[in-house]
C-alpha cells in the first residue's frame, strides 16, 4: 500500500474516531466533522460504521441512520465537498462509550482491507462521474436501509456494501469499487427475497 493510502487508511480513521469518542459523547455532525477533512467518502463511514456495529442504539436506530447514509450519499451524487445536515440529525448524541466498543471489534477488518487495497481500475473510482455514480448507488442502498430499518439483517448487508464503495473512492481502488457494485446484486436478492 503507498503513503497516500495509509494516510486515508480505514483503520487510521477507526482509530482517530475511537480517541475522538473516548474523551466525550459527540453529536453526528461533530462525528461527520471529523471525517470532512478527508471528502465526503470518509464521512459516509460514520454512518455505515454506525451500522455495522454489533448492537443496537435504540429501537428504529438503523432507519435513522439509514437516513443519514442518504443525506451524505445524495452529496456525493451532486459532488459537493462539504456535507450538511438538517439541524435535527445534526444533533443526535451517540454514546462515545459504544461507539468505542463497536470501533475496537471493527478495528482487525480494517486492518485485513488496508492490507488488500491499492490504486487500481482507476476508471471505477477516480473522477467526478465515478463519484457521482457510486453517489447514486449509495444513496439507492441508503433509501433500502432506510425503508427496511426495522427487517433484521438487511440495514447491515446494506451498510457493508455502502462502505466498500465509500472505502474505494477514498483509496482510489477500482477493485474495491467492482466488488461493492457486483454486491447490490445480492442486496436487491436478499431485500426481494424478504418481501416477496
Amino acid at each position: 500500500m503507498t503513503a497516500g493510502a495509509r494516510d486515508t487508511s480505514l483503520e487510521a480513521m477507526l482509530v482517530q474516531l475511537q480517541q475522538a469518542t473516548a474523551r466525550q459523547d459527540l453529536d453526528l455532525a461533530g462525528l461527520f466533522d471529523l471525517m470532512n477533512s478527508r471528502g465526503l467518502p470518509a464521512v459516509m463511514l460514520v454512518p455505515t460504521l454506525l451500522m455495522l456495529m454489533p448492537f443496537g442504539f435504540f429501537p428504529g436506530s438503523n432507519a435513522l441512520i439509514g437516513l443519514a447514509m442518504a443525506f451524505v450519499a445524495a452529496q456525493i451524487a451532486l459532488g459537493r465537498r462539504r456535507v450538511w445536515l438538517p439541524g435535527w440529525m445534526a444533533r443526535w448524541r451517540l454514546s462515545g462509550r459504544l461507539i468505542g466498543r463497536g470501533l475496537a471489534r471493527l478495528l482487525p477488518a480494517a486492518r485485513w482491507l488496508d492490507a488488500r487495497t491499492g490504486r487500481r481500475l482507476g476508471a471505477l473510482a477516480e473522477g467526478p462521474l465515478a463519484e457521482r455514480l457510486a453517489g447514486l448507488a449509495m444513496l439507492a442502498l441508503s433509501l433500502l436501509a432506510t425503508l427496511a430499518g426495522l427487517v433484521p439483517g438487511i440495514p447491515t448487508l446494506v451498510s457493508a456494501v455502502v462502505m466498500l464503495l465509500a472505502f474505494g473512492l477514498l483509496l482510489r481502488d477500482g477493485v474495491v469499487m467492482a466488488l461493492g457494485y457486483a454486491a447490490i446484486g445480492t442486496v436487491v436478492w436478499a431485500a426481494v427475497a424478504l418481501w416477496a
